[in-house]
């Protein structure tokens, strides 16, 4: 079984890399507002990984289907789901414990995982898998901090942002879900372009979580409130 990550230049899918053993990546430029950062992002992580190979193909404008200030794409996993299954047998997207995406779920990959194995070939058995469905964003980065030598600059230089701005905006959903586990991780945050800790919405959030119990698991509630109350607002 050929293993293939679809490496979006995030910390999920980079440190599956590393923790996958380093297998084949693929890169969809799905030409969204934030594609050519990303594309810029893959040139600098080869530049202090050399090892860190990716094929990179140029998808459809699937950018033009963003939704919300989350930038979400509507079946944005099957699609590359799909792409992935040309390339290799197990197809790896790197989910987390605390995702609250429709098509980012272990019952996801599962119908998603059926669907693509009954229109393909025949004899071709595929595989929809992601490593981290028990762990939190901030319980990877403490894994990446063990188990791989210069990973506080690896980190650092991928890419969590929504913006169309270069590097880390420190003003959309991705930069303060980063922000918050570098933080728990006593990782320094003065990279962002703006002060995350002054985002916002971070006081929605904090009225989100406190009316709505199930909009985020247990953990990602404890974690974001505590760095929240770190960061002075009251919580």
């Amino acid at each position: 079984m050929v293993d293939v990550l679809m490496f979006s230049c995030g910390i999920d899918s980079l440190s599956a890399w590393f923790y996958l053993n380093k297998p084949k990546c693929v890169y969809v430029d799905m030409k969204t507002k934030y594609s050519e950062k990303e594309k810029q992002c893959i040139k600098d992580l080869q530049k202090i990984i050399p090892d860190l190979k990716i094929k990179i193909i140029e998808g459809i404008d699937l950018g033009q289907f963003e939704v919300g200030e989350k930038a979400f794409i509507p079946h944005r996993n099957l699609i590359l789901a799909a792409i992935g299954s040309i390339y290799g047998d197990r197809i790896i997207i790197a989910g987390i414990e605390d995702d609250c995406v429709e098509d980012k779920s272990p019952k996801a990959f599962e119908v998603m995982e059926n669907c693509l194995n009954v229109i393909s070939k025949p004899g071709k058995e595929i595989q929809l898998y992601s490593p981290f469905w028990n762990m939190s964003k901030s319980e990877i980065i403490k894994w990446m901090i063990k188990n791989v030598d210069n990973a506080e600059e690896i980190l650092r230089t991928s890419i969590s942002c929504y913006s169309i701005e270069d590097g880390q905006c420190g003003r959309c959903p991705s930069c303060l879900r980063k922000a918050i586990a570098f933080e728990k991780n006593k990782i320094d945050i003065n990279f962002f372009n703006n002060d995350i800790r002054r985002y916002s919405l971070i006081n929605q959030y904090i009225q989100n979580m406190k009316i709505n119990k199930n909009l985020y698991t247990q953990k990602r509630r404890k974690e974001s409130m505590e760095v929240f109350k770190k960061w002075g607002w009251k919580t």
